[in-house]
């Protein structure tokens, strides 16, 4: 068994990177936030957005930003991209191998040689893991803690076992996204009471799950400054007023496009569900379906490729695997006939032009239309984000220290120039600004060297911006340069810096 596992990772990782070799191309701009807080760790500055050493918890997952900054501890010199999609890609493999342990563990009707075929098989190729496992971003290590605890739950409640691994697994997974909070809570409850008839031990879990995380909230209050990650205020719904950009992230064509990737395994649940079965796939999918209704109550901003429903991928797969474990002999009745319907309305809804149906009908009865501040004009050849943020690039890595740049797409950018003060506009990582959204007034008593105006998207924020008299007193402003920069004029010691590197894109202007 150690051999056939070993020959996996091997060319598990092989075919994971097949096709995606430049991995640069992979990692998207948001998931470089790790590095430059494992910078900044590494240069004394503690968990901080910036060199002032202000701890700020900025990344949506704490124990994923822990693993980097150790990573790039040990590999000081590495590149940043590989660094990113190598850890996604290793937690993917992990993942994989944790579902295939607990289906040969609790289902057992196979060898554990045909559970790796099978689920390496089913699982490996698909576009959305295959994404998932390369993009660096902390989807893949959420999806491994939630097979944990998929994992020690069924431990625990099917071979009678004690149930403290459940509160150890359950509080990494809170570690690796804060929105698998109803999983940890619901399913270890639902199923030490439902399956295990343990009410004493369901109480106890809830009393040390929950002591844990009390005691975890006022670590971070006082570590970072504030119990939950910032980017959890900033993406809550109708937090960006004049948020153009609402329409691009839409919850529903990411359902679709999970619900798509999982079909096998719903196709399992719907046919081959019963009496004897149902019990424990309720317990497993319930949470599933409440934390899916809360997704849809943010702004899934960076959520493509159905990055917020990815996680929970363990709870279906085994779900549809298990509901075959106590087969019915099938017969044509009412019951089946139900079952193909649904099967074939949910076939249906999953495939254009009804999914595309299904996505635009969210956004026109349940997303309000925003107000477009846009007054400024925009640059008729202009050029894609990623350029856009190689040729700020070039600036920012020839400015000194503490710098003060204020900017929206900041993460490759912060990464690649970690001693600039980066002054946040969105709220992802400034407190302030997540907890009492953005004041043009503070940012101008900030007085940035230099002003990269937000993306378009963010409207009344550029709108604010420059309409605030101290702007146009005080900066010199290009708006069709690259959207709108702004360079202060007084007394700014890296003039010289900025005018060059303006005119050396000249052209883009």
């Amino acid at each position: 068994m150690t051999r056939n596992i070993g020959l996996i990772l091997v060319t598990t990782l092989a075919i994971l990177f097949l096709g995606r070799a430049n991995s640069h191309g992979a990692v998207p701009d948001d998931a470089y936030m790790f590095i430059r807080y494992a910078n900044n760790f590494w240069a004394g500055h503690g968990i901080a957005w910036n060199p002032d050493g202000v701890a700020s918890y900025g990344t949506t997952s704490i124990l994923y930003e822990i693993i980097i900054i150790i990573i790039l501890g040990l590999f000081r010199h590495a590149d940043y991209a590989l660094i990113l999609s190598t850890t996604s890609a290793l937690f993917g493999l992990l993942t994989l191998m944790v579902i295939t342990l607990t289906c040969w563990q609790f289902i057992k009707q196979l060898p554990f040689t045909m559970w790796v075929i099978l689920i390496f098989v089913m699982i490996l190729p698909t576009p959305l893991f295959r994404y998932h496992s390369v993009t660096g971003m902390d989807a893949t290590l959420s999806m491994f803690c939630n097979s944990l605890l998929l994992y020690a739950t069924l431990n625990t409640v099917l071979k009678q076992r004690p149930w403290w691994p459940i509160v150890i697994a359950a509080f990494f997974t809170f570690q690796a996204r804060p929105d698998n909070l109803i999983y940890i809570y619901l399913f270890p409850v639902l199923a030490l009471l439902w399956l295990k008839q343990a009410k004493r031990e369901a109480i106890g879990y809830t009393l040390a799950i929950s002591g844990l995380l009390v005691i975890d909230a006022l670590m971070k209050t006082w570590l970072l400054n504030s119990p939950l990650p910032l980017p959890f205020f900033a993406k809550s719904y109708q937090y960006y007023d004049g948020y153009l950009g609402i329409y691009a992230w839409n919850p529903m064509s990411y359902l679709i496009q999970f619900s798509a990737s999982i079909l096998p395994f719903l196709i399992l649940l719907v046919l081959f569900t019963n009496k004897q079965t149902v019990k424990l796939i309720i317990i497993i999918l319930l949470p599933a379906i409440i934390t899916f209704s809360y997704l849809f109550t943010a702004v899934q901003i960076m959520g493509m490729e159905a990055r917020f429903y990815v996680p929970f991928l363990p709870y279906f797969i085994f779900a549809g695997f298990y509901a075959l474990t106590k087969p019915t002999t099938p017969s044509l009745n009412l019951n089946m006939l139900t079952r193909i319907l649904v099967l074939m309305l949910l076939t249906t809804a999953l495939i254009p032009p009804a999914s595309t149906t299904l996505a635009e009908t969210w956004q026109s009865y349940f997303v309000r239309q925003p107000t477009n501040y846009n007054d400024s004009p925009r640059n008729p050849n202009d050029l894609d984000w990623g350029k856009k943020i190689l040729i700020f690039l070039k600036l920012s890595e020839k400015l000194p220290p503490n710098t003060k740049v204020s900017l929206s797409e900041y993460g490759y950018i912060g990464a690649l120039a970690p001693q600039i003060y980066i002054v946040d506009t969105l709220g992802l990582h400034a407190k302030e600004v997540a907890y009492h959204g953005f004041s043009a007034d503070n940012l101008m008593t900030t007085a940035p060297d230099i002003i990269w105006l937000p993306h378009y998207d963010y409207s009344k924020l550029r709108y604010e911006i420059t309409h605030h008299p101290q702007f146009k007193a005080n900066y010199d402003f290009y708006p069709l340069f690259l959207d709108g920069i702004a360079i202060k004029k007084n007394n700014n010691p890296n003039i010289e810096v900025m005018t060059a590197w303006l005119h050396q894109y000249e052209n883009f202007k």
